[in-house]
């Protein structure tokens, strides 16, 4: 967060999950206003050693459900770790924008480490936010730093993206043709309309012609395609399955 500022504005230290109170920095970045939100490490509460700490766990829990966007930041000699799978979880159940972003980019030997294989690592572990951006970042020499705030934008601003109800159900009819629904029981199903309901997470409304609840497997189907229709880039999407 010193890189963001443009300033030695904390004392860090190395070892990872050393911070244990929440702090806030303000910054302007052309023109616009961000507030980065250091928080503490997200353990279990049992696991915490004092009253203090199990303080810092808790506001750094309600800052993640205020958040715009959340920054995992994961370190590159030892991740993802179980706090991290922790934090990627509270994020996506708290329906915020998700970046990750893989410190220490700078002491990997480029030769023998690519960055797809350690994508896949990454997401090996953290499949359930796999819509997430992943960065590779250096906080020691500012490698690609500010294209965590860059990315912070683009991905809020597919959080509060409303989609038309005619494309929806445009989308639905394609959708129901190129993959047939189907309900948890292994019946048919048929898709009869779509609409949006919110925002931050986008949430959408689908209405099935037949009772019973989805299939997961056809729900998250529905839900990548819908992503990839309409860009849904880093952020959780909420489905509400109404049936007639």
């Amino acid at each position: 967060r010193n890189r963001l500022a443009g300033a030695e504005r904390l004392i860090v230290n190395a070892i990872p999950g050393t911070t244990r109170d929440s702090t806030d920095t303000l910054l302007l970045r052309d023109g616009k206003p961000f507030c980065l939100v250091d928080t503490a490490g997200i353990r279990k509460l049992a696991g915490a050693k004092d009253s203090r700490e199990k303080a810092g766990i808790l506001r750094a829990k309600a800052n993640i459900r205020q958040a715009d966007v959340v920054c995992l930041i994961l370190d590159v000699q030892e991740f993802p770790t179980r706090q991290d799978a922790r934090i990627a979880q509270l994020a996506l159940e708290s329906g915020r924008p998700l970046i990750i972003a893989l410190n220490k980019w700078d002491i990997v030997d480029k030769d023998a480490v690519r960055p797809e294989a350690v994508r896949t690592r990454v997401f090996r572990k953290l499949g359930f936010v796999s819509y997430a951006p992943l960065l590779f970042v250096s906080a020691r020499t500012g490698q690609r730093v500010v294209k965590i705030l860059d990315t912070a934008e683009q991905v809020f601003k597919s959080a509060s993206t409303r989609v038309g109800t005619s494309k929806l159900n445009d989308f639905l009819a394609r959708t129901a043709e190129d993959h047939p629904p189907r309900l948890k029981s292994g019946a048919r199903a048929k898709l009869r309309y779509m609409t949006q309901k919110g925002v931050c997470p986008p949430t959408f409304i689908l209405f099935l012609g037949a009772r019973g609840p989805i299939s997961p497997t056809y729900e998250k189907y529905f839900l990548d395609s819908l992503r990839e229709a309409f860009g849904f880039a880093g952020t959780p999407l909420r489905l509400i399955v109404r049936t007639s």
